[in-house]
């Protein structure tokens, strides 16, 4: 009797709206695979729900709508009022309901996201609604240092970089590339991570299925949900030339990622040690090209 193994597998975020994965399955050409669903609820009432089980010679994708934010914690989201016509700017409760009452914060819980401004624009031949950090602590950042450098080529594997911080503001541009048959072809950065590497929380790029990502399944405290520890995907095509780029806010804990030019948002909380303040950059699949990273460290705005 043969043995099944695992070759690939995706966690549900524990709600009744369904969310796109997809998967690279190149290399198992001519081979036979089983799909095992399972229903992990321990409560009283519990369902799972699949659709649409799609096999395709590309990457696809079933997303119709722009989000405002495809991370789990941007929520009800809320304008200024009084601000000139001209002037949108918005602001979004950083939690979810899912796990709100129980995250690992005391006396508060959670914050709300930076302010941003929302503007219409043309990306890619598509009308998007746009979204910008609206910040204003330039007196905060003269206080944190700064980072700046640039590669011409970034080899497979991971690279400390001389950066580290629990609060930077980090922006991030590669070039786009073909993805590599039956590897996984990603590119991007590791913030608050441990020494081993054991606590971590990556945000990057898959060039097989064109979109961002953060992966928080490392990221350190997730004991108190079960669906916590996951990975959030957001759609984001190469600007013309071919360049991705990704502005990323972090703080102690959390981080909200900007793709393009804001045409995309992702917006997640992680609960970290103190101890894990290391960078990283990461590239799967091979080698990635004409990369840069400048960042700026934030001091705290509490006195």
């Amino acid at each position: 009797m043969s043995t099944l193994k695992t070759v690939r597998q995706a966690t549900g975020a524990n709600t009744g709206v369904l969310v796109w994965q997809g998967w690279d399955v190149s290399e198992f050409q001519g081979e036979t695979a089983v799909l095992e669903i399972v229903d992990l609820s321990t409560g009283g009432w519990g369902h799972t729900i699949v659709d649409k089980i799609t096999f395709s010679d590309g990457p696809i994708t079933s997303q119709k709508a722009n989000w405002m934010d495809y991370g789990p914690d941007f929520y009800a989201a809320v304008p200024w009022n009084g601000l000139a016509t001209q002037d949108r700017t918005n602001i979004g409760w950083m939690n979810n309901w899912q796990y709100a009452q129980v995250i690992p914060t005391d006396p508060w819980r959670s914050a709300m996201s930076v302010p941003r401004g929302l503007s219409l624009q043309t990306v890619n031949g598509k009308a998007q609604i746009v979204q910008t950090a609206k910040e204003k602590w330039s007196s905060l950042e003269s206080r944190g240092g700064s980072y700046s450098n640039k590669w011409s080529s970034v080899s497979e594997g991971t690279q400390k970089l001389k950066l580290d911080g629990k609060i930077l503001d980090i922006v991030l541009t590669f070039d786009d590339r073909s993805a590599t048959a039956g590897k996984a072809s990603r590119f991007g950065i590791i913030l608050r991570a441990s020494k081993d590497l054991s606590q971590q929380t990556r945000i990057g790029y898959d060039f097989t299925i064109k979109q961002l990502f953060v992966d928080r399944t490392k990221s350190g405290n997730s004991s108190f949900d079960a669906t916590f520890a996951s990975v959030y995907y957001a759609p984001l095509q190469a600007a013309r030339g071919g360049k991705i780029t990704m502005r990323i806010l972090l703080d102690w804990s959390s981080i909200e990622v900007f793709g393009g030019i804001g045409e995309s948002t992702l917006t997640a909380q992680i609960f970290p040690a103190d101890s894990g303040t290391d960078v990283l950059l990461f590239s799967e699949g091979g080698r990635t090209k004409d990369v840069s990273v400048t960042a700026k460290g934030v001091g705290s705005a509490w006195k």
